[in-house]
């Protein structure tokens, strides 16, 4: 529309008029007025009218809501009224609206369809554990499965527990994934007194079967040590085996597991300290821990202040009740002589009577000819035990044991053999009671080969 012409009133009720059409029809819209139209304007409404008015709008701007006549394209006085078209184009919004209200509804009851197909139940779930996680990852779920709101789901099902747990990392860790804490507890699996999840995995006495084993996980472990030790002193499952110091194998040892577990002279649960040598299991042995009185002579050697438990009444002889020591103690001489001088026994101070004074030696031996097949072998032994010459050669001429088979040049092999066996014996050309020396070759035995 031409804004320039419009100079009279008549053209401004045109423009008017074409104003309010092309709200209701298509834009653009363009119409014209003729000269017969009486118009006016009520309540802000704009009216047309008139017999010989008519209103021309072009043929391609009309619709089905209006009435042509003519092939001339001009819309005729069987137009619907502005209010009708209005009322149409509403009812149609509404139409619309309500098909996009029905389209949204139906998404919506498909999503909720879907929902419910995923919902969650306790049937779906064994364990509370199971149902617990499950609430973690649909939060909007909880209200079906703990309706209550005690935080405890599905409470028909099997209670959740520090057992369904391997160790108590696993359960502190999944505690803190599910979001609790020591104030919200719902299961009760934060041990206050242990200060941590499911203390019920820290051991109790039943786990050892000694005291010192409970002892040495307690320095270990100390928050077990109101459940090991209730009264707090120092001696944890007192229904076990206590600790003495024959738990140790030395005194070393001993000493090293009283410190390494903080104990001191002021705190010693189990007397492990002597009192008189202000030691830690200084070894303090009784008759019981020996088989013979042989081997506690022996620690009464090294260790003098059992000697008022040993051998009280100081004679010498610890422990009278186990079989004594005599000579057939030992296996050889030599070891009877170092035992006897390794224990401090003398001549003057020998309990079990070891000391010899024929042979003037600890066990010495009391030999016969009768353990001789040959004098050779007597001439042997001689050489090496002469206190026993009395027996073996009481006339003192050499030859001992005369009654058996007297040596020869044949009995001793070859003449450096025999030459050996000569010198060995102290035997000399001047001492020689066999004869073996040739005077005249000056050697022994020289026939020999």
């Amino acid at each position: 529309m031409d804004l320039s012409r419009l100079r009279t009133r008549r053209g401004i009720v045109a423009a008017l008029a074409a104003v309010a059409f092309s709200r209701v029809l298509p834009q653009p819209a363009r119409a014209q007025l003729n000269a017969d139209c009486e118009y006016g304007i009520t309540n802000g409404l704009i009216t047309i009218g008139g017999a010989e008015c008519d209103l021309a709008v072009p043929q391609h701007m009309v619709d089905g809501r209006s009435n042509v006549d003519g092939d001339d394209g001009i819309v005729g006085s069987t137009t619907e009224s502005p209010n009708e078209i209005r009322t149409e184009r509403l009812q149609r919004k509404r139409d619309h609206k309500r098909e996009k209200r029905g389209r949204r509804t139906e998404r919506n009851q498909d999503q909720q369809d879907r929902k419910v197909e995923r919902r969650i139940l306790c049937e779906d779930f064994s364990t509370q554990l199971q149902a617990v996680e499950a609430m973690s990852h649909s939060p909007s779920e909880a209200w079906r499965l703990d309706p209550d709101g005690d935080g405890i789901p599905c409470e028909e099902l099997t209670p959740l527990t520090c057992s369904a747990f391997d160790d108590e990392a696993e359960a502190t860790n999944w505690f803190n994934k599910m979001g609790y804490t020591k104030e919200y507890d719902p299961f009760k699996l934060y041990d206050k007194e242990a200060d941590s999840v499911c203390s019920t995995f820290r051991v109790t006495c039943k786990t050892f079967t000694t005291q010192k084993q409970a002892v040495e996980w307690m320095t270990d472990h100390p928050k077990d040590a109101k459940r090991l030790d209730p009264d707090s002193d120092g001696a944890p499952c007192a229904n076990l085996p206590p600790v003495t110091c024959k738990a140790f194998t030395t005194q070393d040892e001993a000493k090293q597991w009283f410190n390494r577990n903080g104990f001191t002279p002021a705190k010693d649960p189990y007397k492990l300290i002597d009192p008189e040598l202000n030691e830690v299991c200084p070894k303090r042995a009784i008759c019981d821990d020996f088989t013979t009185q042989k081997a506690a002579v022996e620690w009464l050697a090294h260790s003098p202040q059992d000697k008022k438990r040993l051998d009280p009444d100081g004679d010498g002889k610890a422990c009278e009740t186990l079989p004594v020591v005599t000579c057939k103690s030992f296996s050889t001489q030599a070891d009877a002589k170092v035992w006897f001088n390794l224990v401090g026994f003398t001549k003057n101070n020998d309990p079990y009577g070891l000391w010899d004074t024929d042979t003037d030696s600890v066990c010495g031996k009391k030999v016969t000819c009768a353990d001789f097949s040959t004098q050779k072998a007597a001439v042997e032994w001689l050489s090496q035990n002469p206190g026993d010459k009395a027996t073996l050669d009481p006339d003192n001429d050499g030859r001992p044991c005369e009654n058996l088979t007297t040596v020869t040049c044949s009995q001793l092999g070859s003449k450096a053999a025999a030459k050996n066996w000569f010198d060995q014996n102290n035997f000399t050309p001047v001492n020689d009671p066999y004869d073996l020396y040739d005077d005249t070759e000056m050697k022994v035995c020289p026939a020999n080969g």
